[in-house]
């Protein structure tokens, strides 16, 4: 990823047993009076902007879907954006067609590519947590049951499955070398648990219920977010000269979105229709994916931007060595753009304690 992204800013500076079924969300976490929100406040209906938005996985997961839930809910209609997305094997490849140009914004390594000299603004966070999830075998108990184990290993040495497991291990105590990390692909991850390969495995949602669904003997064993509560995944950002150029644009996007989110948490059937139809996952793994993350507060009903942990990821990275310069949060921000599409979107929504 170091050596990809050092391409990237020279080219800039040149020119990601069956589950349970899944609740319906809770009602705490969405009640009627905690929904309201001012009106939207929509434009008048008029010619469509395009905007090209890169997502980091082909098809996308379910947590990177709010975006094309916004098309999908006919919200992007409503405020004359036309969505198109374009699906990538990895974050970096999203932003290097960014830096090329067949992409406007989107899910696109934001942070890692700020701090290595790609000039980025970043105007929303739909899903600031985590959805992944460490599946075992059903005889590793605990996480100290991992000593001596086979953790799976789907991304080179130091890259972020390899620090996953290693803040999974740090939270038992444990150290890399206590384990032996086996390495496989990302396709490769379910036949290294079923041939013994591997005794563990990192996840999304839906690709967990997947595994626990056709796969006897496992259960999953650990949820990502304890061992890493402050760090910021999913940011929307862009190339600095772009979204400046299409401020407004960029604005109607962001308030379709927020939208989306607060229509989703309040609309289960539909919303899992949906997801089945972007994800191309089974409607029963959707489901067990979108419980976990309504009733997880993992997708934002608000903006999801909080500065402490971003600073908190930049440092992350930077320890890793995947960027270069640390900086402050607020350098890449543009709150103007992301408090005028919440405004569009009707304001703040209160959420429950501990959410966003």
């Amino acid at each position: 990823m170091r050596d990809a992204m050092t391409v990237l800013v020279a080219v800039t500076v040149g020119t990601l047993a069956a589950p349970p079924a899944a609740p319906a969300p809770s009602a705490q976490l969405w009640s009627a009076p905690e929904a309201q929100a001012a009106a939207p406040q929509f434009p008048a209906p008029g010619p469509r902007a395009a905007i090209v938005f890169g997502q980091p996985v082909a098809p996308p997961n379910v947590v990177h879907a709010p975006v094309e839930l916004a098309k999908a809910f006919g919200f992007m209609d409503k405020f004359n954006v036309d969505l198109r997305t374009l699906d990538f094997d990895g974050s970096t490849r999203a932003l290097t067609a960014a830096i090329a140009g067949g992409v406007n914004v989107g899910l696109i390594d934001c942070q890692v590519a700020a701090g290595n000299g790609v000039p980025i603004v970043a105007f929303y966070a739909p899903a600031p947590r985590t959805d992944f999830v460490l599946v075992a075998r059903d005889t590793i108990k605990t996480l100290a049951d991992l000593k001596g184990k086979k953790m799976g290993l789907s991304s080179p040495p130091g890259g972020i499955i390899d620090r996953f497991n290693r803040a999974i291990l740090a939270t038992a105590g444990l150290r890399a070398d206590d384990v032996a990390m086996v390495p496989t692909t990302t396709a490769g991850r379910v036949p290294a648990l079923v041939t013994g390969q591997s005794d563990t495995a990192i996840f999304h949602y839906e690709q967990a219920s997947k595994v626990l669904r056709t796969q006897r003997g496992f259960h999953v064993l650990y949820d990502l977010y304890k061992a890493l509560p402050d760090y910021e995944y999913n940011i929307y950002c862009g190339l600095r000269p772009w979204v400046e150029a299409h401020r407004d644009l960029i604005v109607n996007m962001t308030a379709a979105t927020i939208l989306a989110v607060r229509y989703a948490y309040a609309h289960r059937p539909e919303t899992i229709k949906a997801l089945t139809d972007i994800t191309h996952e089974d409607a029963e793994d959707v489901a067990y994916a979108y419980g976990k993350i309504v009733t997880g507060c993992i997708w934002a009903r608000n903006l999801g931007l909080d500065t402490r942990r971003l600073n908190w990821t930049t440092q992350w990275e930077h320890q890793a060595g995947n960027l270069r310069n640390p900086y402050d949060a607020a350098q890449i921000l543009d709150m103007s753009i992301a408090n005028e599409a919440l405004a569009k979107a009707g304001g703040t929504v209160p959420v429950p304690e501990g959410c966003e």
